[in-house]
């Protein structure tokens, strides 16, 4: 018995434990990111499955129209966070590069690709949506490919970036975003999109638009158990991706109230 409560409840535990200090560590200034943080901290603290509508805990803050409203809307503000970001290196780029004129039409396209990737995140959103409306985990794995695209993308643009602005101390931060992308695309290559489509071969035929929108509203089933959930995508999305973000956020911070004015 204690076992079974050890292997259910320690991976819930330890995402509640990375959640609760977010209430002082991370900064809450920022619009954007306060969004993402309050997304990820309803979902940790109330985690569901929602193809299947499994939740840990039952009540309306645990159906799915919630957990995917909050996702939809988090997820979209840290793609704005991250193009923020970038959006501030392109422009410390094109300041170093200023008497270049090939410097300045990179600059250009890549500021208009920046932008596109907004609606690049809007599609993968969709795909979620119509996942967990018609219960066809196929969809997810679309949209799981979209992430990993965009993944590829920030890691691209932060080497570019390392390689091309002169090293100083607040610009290090390229080579750490190149880290953790670099980590964030093999956990999507090796673990969430094959998890995905092994639900998707394992799932029951999809239900009808009526059907599966009605049922976003309630839990279907209640469960505490490990298997029911992925484990190592709780710690990371909700428990990890806030510091990170919060540090992304600041970054950029830095970039355009000093560097991008002074050069």
């Amino acid at each position: 018995m204690i076992d079974h409560l050890v292997l259910n409840y320690s991976w819930y535990i330890a995402t509640v434990c990375l959640i609760i200090p977010q209430f002082w560590f991370l900064n809450w200034s920022n619009k954007y990111a306060r969004y993402f943080y309050v997304n990820c901290l309803i979902r940790g603290f109330f985690p569901r499955v929602d193809v299947s509508r499994t939740c840990f805990f039952g009540g309306f803050i645990s159906s799915v129209i919630v957990g995917r409203t909050l996702a939809t809307v988090g997820e979209l503000s840290l793609v704005i966070c991250i193009q923020n970001y970038i959006k501030q290196n392109l422009l410390v780029y094109r300041r170093y590069q200023r008497h270049s004129f090939m410097s300045v039409f990179l600059v250009t396209i890549l500021v208009l690709v920046n932008y596109l990737v907004f609606f690049l995140a809007v599609l993968a959103e969709i795909y979620s949506w119509t996942s967990v409306i018609y219960r066809d985990n196929n969809y997810h794995v679309y949209e799981e490919r979209i992430w990993l695209a965009m993944g590829i993308y920030t890691f691209l643009m932060s080497w570019f970036f390392r390689e091309t602005i002169p090293t100083v101390k607040n610009y290090r931060f390229n080579s750490q975003m190149c880290s953790i992308t670099l980590v964030y695309i093999f956990y999507m290559l090796l673990i969430d999109i094959p998890r995905y489509q092994q639900r998707a071969l394992d799932q029951e035929p999809p239900v009808s638009l009526d059907v599966g929108f009605w049922e976003l509203f309630e839990c279907q089933k209640i469960s505490q158990n490990s298997n029911d959930y992925g484990i190592s995508f709780h710690l990371l999305y909700f428990g990890i991706a806030p510091y990170v973000l919060d540090r992304i956020v600041f970054k950029s911070w830095v970039i355009e109230h000093s560097f991008s004015r002074n050069i």
